[in-house]
């Protein structure tokens, strides 16, 4: 419950330029939620199974468009403190 709402972002056409602009739009979306207090999750993993990219299609209420970004939005706690990260030198080669 604390991402009730799943959105996806759709368009007519399927070439980069518009998978740029999806992300330029997601980009946006993600900026206005974090202002207004919301969390966003990107789960754009179930679009790259083609059977539940064929269901996110269909629930989609306008015709001839398709998915290009789905996410989750909702309340989450506060982080209280940032995850360890590994030291420089043990991911440069």
């Amino acid at each position: 419950m604390s991402a009730p709402l799943l959105a996806a972002l759709s368009s007519q056409a399927n070439d980069r330029a518009t998978q740029v602009k999806a992300g330029q739009a997601l980009e946006r979306v993600w900026l206005l939620a974090t202002n207004l207090g919301i969390r966003l999750h990107p789960m754009n993993q179930i679009l790259q199974l083609p059977e539940i990219k064929a269901e996110v299609t269909k629930r989609i209420s306008m015709k001839g468009v398709m998915p290009q970004l789905t996410f989750r939005l909702g309340y989450a706690e506060p982080e209280k403190e940032h995850a360890p990260r590994r030291p420089l030198n043990e991911v440069l080669i």
